[in-house]
């Protein structure tokens, strides 16, 4: 009798203490304001099953799309920083990206209003202005990809010169220029499919920290790949990422699938010019326009 009642006493504190922690730490998220006021996006929405445009929506956020995401992106950005696309000068301070778990839940939290468009209030902890790229494509057989959306992005640099790099103006390559800021360090993406009609459609929202677009801010600073990382930071040449700067000693991740969890593989600095061919096609596409992206607003 006694020891069932110390058991039931036993549950109804953890349980209590697992209220309490979740109530802490959606309090943490409401005193993230922004300076503008705004309410912070995990504060004023909740997720959503369903609305009239969209039914049945779910996340697929899955670590195949996080490793694809992070793979995608450092990519290109090695690829801009080494002076490999035409028309574009090599980056000096280019950031080798990590991924954020805040980042990725205000993303997935906004993803799952089901919306187009940007959210107004994506503070961090860590980041008090954070980037935001969005992504929506539909097909009527099947989900498409999100790697699609981000050829769309990385697309839009049919629409910019090599002067943006001195001194960022808006236009139609915001997207792009948020993948190649060189100051970002931080993404998290947040991806959901849903149905809308007859057709069926992925959406992907990424952050980023510390935030690109910064109106007549630089882009990245132009010079010899590495040549001025921040202290504390150089360039691993051994490295599939050779341009971009990271931590000394940093074992740049390949990473795997496990369950639920992404896991990292350890020993994992491959050899120089061993990217994945996948990443190799979407780097020598950027230039042409070879994909249609049905709505990136």
């Amino acid at each position: 009798m006694y020891s069932s009642r110390r058991t039931q006493i036993l549950k109804l504190g953890l349980w209590l203490s697992f209220v309490i922690l979740k109530s802490v730490e959606g309090l943490e998220w409401c005193k993230l304001h922004c300076p503008d006021g705004s309410e912070n996006t995990m504060c004023k929405y909740k997720p959503l099953s369903g609305t009239n445009n969209c039914t049945e929506i779910r996340e697929s956020t899955t670590p195949t799309v996080r490793r694809e995401m992070l793979e995608l992106h450092n990519a290109f950005r090695n690829a801009l920083a080494g002076g490999n696309i035409p028309g574009w000068p090599k980056a000096a301070n280019m950031k080798y990206l990590t991924w954020d778990g805040d980042l990725e839940q205000l993303a997935l939290r906004w993803a799952m209003q089901c919306v187009s468009g940007h959210d107004e209030c994506r503070r961090t902890k860590t980041f008090d202005y954070v980037g935001q790229n969005f992504g929506m494509i539909g097909n009527t057989a099947f989900y498409p990809s999100s790697n699609i959306s981000f050829q769309g992005w990385i697309d839009e640099i049919k629409f910019a010169t090599g002067a943006l790099v001195k001194s960022f103006q808006e236009g139609k390559w915001v997207h792009f220029s948020q993948v190649g800021w060189g100051n970002t360090s931080k993404i998290g993406c947040g991806e959901i499919r849903y149905l809308d009609r007859q057709l069926k459609k992925t959406a992907i929202v990424c952050n980023y920290g510390f935030s690109g677009n910064l109106f007549s801010v630089e882009m990245y600073t132009v010079g010899e790949p590495c040549s001025q990382c921040p202290v504390g930071m150089m360039c691993q040449n051994a490295s599939i990422w050779p341009n971009l700067c990271t931590i000394p000693h940093y074992v740049i991740p390949r990473m795997m699938e496990s369950g639920n969890q992404l896991k990292l593989l350890p020993n994992a600095v491959p050899a120089p010019g061993r990217a994945p061919s996948r990443l190799k096609q979407v780097i020598h596409q950027v230039p042409i326009a070879v994909l249609i992206i049905f709505s990136l607003y």
